[in-house]
């Protein structure tokens, strides 16, 4: 949107008074041109510029053409666009001797008459002030990143420290925890049951009825037979009960194997290579708990396999019978 702004002329004299000229506008941190050039036949054009200091020493300048008109000693001016004005402000003024004053809602504008000079004069010394803060704000960077640095490193320093601590204290909380888990395990892989036995026991049976049967009518031998095969159904069980014992014992071991693969993994990577000692003790309790796996392993393939074989001989030996 465009800024319109209207500008009462005040200057004595009879006609319609010429107002070409520069005016100049200087602030601490901002310097603003208008320049008007009165065509003569109640038309004006111009242009408004604006050379700021931004905070960190960077100056911005923007430009707008302005054009407008002159009747019954008002000045109406027509700005373009422009980011130092809001759109659609309406700005009131005058022009006395050598004064423009221009103002609005949230604009105002007091500027004096002068020339291109005055204005290139009034934008270098903004631009030395620009290139004094600029100087100033990069010593204090620089000291800043200086004391950044320092408390940077120190930070790292205690975080390293810090972090070698926490490592040491998770070894020593792991080995720790293999080391019972290896104990409890192995005590509960010392009563674990006799499957293979209890299967040999439904064999020596099976065998029995099948010696028992042999002097038998075949209706008795065929009652024998039944009761036999009961028997093997009995066999199956087991094999059916150690199956699950198997599976408690693994999903038992889950959490203590897991551990046991993290150190193992931590000290054989290069994070490890700085906790020698702790991390010789934590693989020592690993590997500990892994022969508890292999030997939980060992017994539950040794008593499948026991099973088994009693199955087939107990199979086998009820052919006799029928």
């Amino acid at each position: 949107m465009a800024a319109t702004i209207i500008v009462s002329s005040t200057l004595a004299g009879c006609g319609r008074p010429n107002v070409s000229g520069i005016y100049l506008a200087t602030k601490e941190r901002e310097v603003t041109l208008v320049q008007l050039v009165d065509a003569g036949d109640g038309h004006l054009n111009g242009r408004v510029e604006s050379v700021t200091l931004a905070p960190g020493g960077q100056v911005n300048d923007q430009a707008v053409a302005l054009e407008g008109t002159t009747a019954n000693n008002e000045i109406t001016v027509l700005l373009k666009p422009m980011s130092f004005l809001q759109a659609g402000i309406t700005a009131t003024g005058a022009i006395s001797g050598n004064q423009l004053t221009l103002t609005g809602r949230g604009f105002s504008l007091s500027a004096a008459k002068s020339d291109l000079k005055g204005y290139q004069s009034a934008v270098a010394k903004l631009q030395e002030k620009a290139e004094a803060e600029r100087a100033r704000l990069a010593a204090e960077a620089g000291k800043r990143q200086v004391a950044a640095m320092a408390a940077q490193a120190a930070a790292n320093t205690t975080a390293r420290v810090q972090q070698q601590q926490d490592e040491e204290k998770r070894l020593d909380a792991a080995s720790a925890t293999l080391r019972n888990a290896t104990i409890e395990f192995n005590q509960a892989l010392d009563h674990v049951p006799d499957f293979a036995g209890r299967a040999l026991q439904n064999t020596n049976k099976v065998e029995a009825m099948v010696a028992y049967a042999q002097n038998l009518s075949d209706q008795a031998r065929g009652q024998v037979s039944v009761q036999a095969n009961q028997v093997i159904v009995g066999t199956n069980q087991i094999e059916v009960a150690r199956s699950q014992y198997a599976i408690s014992l693994e999903q038992r071991s889950q959490p203590a194997a897991s551990l046991a693969e993290s150190v193992v993994g931590f000290c054989t990577s290069p994070k490890g290579a700085g906790f020698t000692d702790k991390c010789q003790t934590a693989r020592d309790a690993a590997l500990g708990y892994k022969k508890a796996q292999s030997r939980a392993v060992s017994l539950m393939s040794a008593a499948e396999t026991g099973i088994r074989r009693s199955i087939e001989k107990q199979e086998e030996a009820v052919h006799h019978i029928e």
